[in-house]
């Protein structure tokens, strides 16, 4: 039973009665063992004082092997293993960390991995490799800082642009430091990429809240709720800071986008502005500044994808939140207009009755807060969203060229479409996060 003290014991009484050979050499063979034990226990002990935790737990394994009715060896080979376990899962947190790029948090996980180990084998270098990149982080935001910070004469663009790369590259490094994404929101206000706007709304009502709904009662006192009732619905919801077109996308730059390779699949057959001319696609002359009607929501979210590539945000369209907030937001007051110039009716005729799109910006009116142009007219517009009507139909907003009731230019009209339409009376324009999680 390996119970060396009661074998000695035993032993020792047997000899005081029989001096026998067997029971010498039993005792002989005990005190071999209790010392072969005792040579165990104590490596085990200094290597458990020393953080030698694998060390401690196979000497404490071997001290049991030879004595396991003995306490201390058991305590050192549960407080060793106890260790072990706490090593590996904070090894295990911080690879989580590093994979999720949350330095600081890494760092920490590190700190007290090596309290506890302090001879593990990779530890150290990783924590190396962390402090370096919390340290150039923190250079590209104290270069960015000091730019924000900066007088007479102020940044060109330039240096906006290149601060825009050391913060997204202080991001990539240190994902967990919430001052980075500030900073660039803060470089992103001087540069937006050019025919784009930046928005700033953290909280959005989407739909009419009661007041909006009152006045634009007053405007449309006989019109029926039943035209408008999928707008009283108020969502609020979070907008992170995101980019929209200034203006809608253009037959001549939709143009552009088929003659390159990423739009090899798309086909535009018997399109009114769009002629394809041996290999190449060519605007007819007079149609370029007009706004790209008679597309699809897939063609029109592969425009999208395509500008990415041309401006360095990941493009899409426009939720209907962010659509309905770069069309109706005030800040100012803080609410919603009507319609993109505001809530009053006395416009000149000519802006609403015409056959036929204008050229982008052409109606000067037709301008909401944010500085964004067509987003009571001109045409309709898709958004990334599924309509809430059939399975399949997106949303587009907007009023256009072809709604002479000026009730249909509201902010918050939203209607169903099935995204392999096309109608030329729908357009599109782009929309982009400012950066990405």
């Amino acid at each position: 039973e390996r119970d060396l003290d009661a074998a000695i014991r035993l032993y020792g009484e047997a000899l005081r009665l029989y001096a026998s050979k067997e029971a010498q050499k039993g005792l002989s063979d005990m005190e071999k063992l209790l010392e072969e034990y005792a040579g165990k226990l104590q490596p085990a002990k200094q290597a458990l004082k020393n953080k030698q935790y694998d060390e401690a737990l196979n000497l404490a394994g071997e001290a049991l092997t030879l004595y396991p009715s003995r306490q201390e060896p058991q305590r050192i080979e549960r407080e060793a293993g106890a260790a072990i376990q706490k090593i590996n899962n904070l090894w295990a947190v911080c690879q989580q960390f590093m994979e999720q790029r949350f330095l600081q948090s890494a760092h920490a996980a590190l700190t007290q991995l090596l309290e506890l180990q302090p001879g593990h084998k990779t530890a150290p270098g990783l924590k190396e490799k962390v402090e370096i990149a919390i340290r150039d982080s923190e250079q590209l935001l104290d270069k960015t800082r000091k730019l924000l910070d900066k007088g007479e004469p102020p940044p060109d663009r330039s240096d906006y642009e290149q601060a825009r790369k050391d913060m997204l590259e202080a991001i990539s490094l240190d994902a967990e430091n919430p001052e980075a994404p500030e900073l660039l929101r803060k470089v992103t206000r001087h540069l937006p990429p050019e025919r784009m706007v930046a928005l700033f709304v953290e909280r959005f009502p989407l739909g009419m809240d009661m007041t909006m709904r009152e006045r634009f009662r007053k405007l449309f006192p006989g019109l029926d709720e039943k035209l408008y009732e999928d707008e009283l619905s108020i969502e609020q919801t979070q907008l992170k800071d995101f980019l929209i077109g200034m203006y809608e996308v253009t037959n001549e730059e939709f143009c552009l986008f088929l003659n390159t390779p990423a739009a090899a699949k798309i086909t535009f057959p018997d399109h009114p502005a769009i002629k394809l001319q041996g290999k190449r696609y060519v605007v007819e002359p007079g149609l370029e500044h007009l706004p790209v009607t008679n597309v699809s929501w897939h063609q029109a979210s592969d425009y999208c994808e395509w500008y990415s590539t041309r401006i360095g945000f990941s493009c899409h369209l426009p939720t209907e939140a962010q659509w309905e907030a770069a069309a109706s937001w005030d800040a100012k007051p803080g609410r919603k207009r009507i319609f993109p110039w505001g809530d009053q009716l006395e416009i000149d005729d000519d802006f609403i009755k015409t056959d036929k799109p204008r050229r982008v910006g052409g109606a000067g009116l037709d301008v909401s807060p944010s500085g964004v142009f067509d987003m009571g007219g001109n045409v309709a517009e898709w958004c990334l969203n599924q309509h809430t009507r059939g399975k399949e139909a997106k949303v587009f907003k907007g009023g256009s060229w072809r709604d002479s009731a000026l009730h249909s230019w509201r902010t918050t009209a939203r209607n169903p479409l099935h995204p392999e339409a096309k109608r030329d009376y729908v357009g599109f324009r782009v929309a982009a996060e400012m950066f990405e999680e």
